[in-house]
C-alpha cells in the first residue's frame, strides 16, 4: 500500500497521521488539516492544508503537494465507496 494511517500520532484536532510507504517521499509522515472542495470555472478543485511530522521535505514543494493531494483523493474515493467519509462544517445546500 502506498500509504498507511499512523494511529499513535494524533494532532490537536484528533486526526491520525499518514505515512508514505513508497515513492520519492517514502518515510514522510504528515497530518492533513482543513480540506475544501470548491468549483472554479466549472471545474471541481481541491484545497487542503498539511503539516509534515517527520521527514525532509522542502517547504511548499509542488511535487509533494501533488503527491499528498493524490493520497487525499484516494482517501476520499475509498470513503465514498465504503460510506465512511465524514463531512463536517460548511453548508449543505439542497
Amino acid at each position: 500500500m502506498r500509504f498507511n494511517v499512523v494511529e499513535d500520532i494524533v494532532n490537536e484536532e484528533g486526526f491520525f497521521a499518514i505515512q508514505i510507504n513508497e515513492g520519492p517521499y517514502k518515510g514522510v509522515i504528515f497530518h492533513l488539516g482543513k480540506v475544501q472542495l470548491y468549483e472554479e470555472e466549472g471545474e471541481a478543485k481541491l484545497q487542503f492544508h498539511y503539516d509534515i511530522v517527520k521527514g525532509e521535505v522542502e517547504p511548499n514543494d509542488p511535487d509533494m503537494e501533488k503527491y499528498i493531494g493524490d493520497i487525499l483523493l484516494e482517501i476520499i474515493d475509498d470513503g465514498l465507496k465504503n460510506n465512511t467519509l465524514v463531512y463536517a462544517g460548511g453548508v449543505d445546500e439542497k
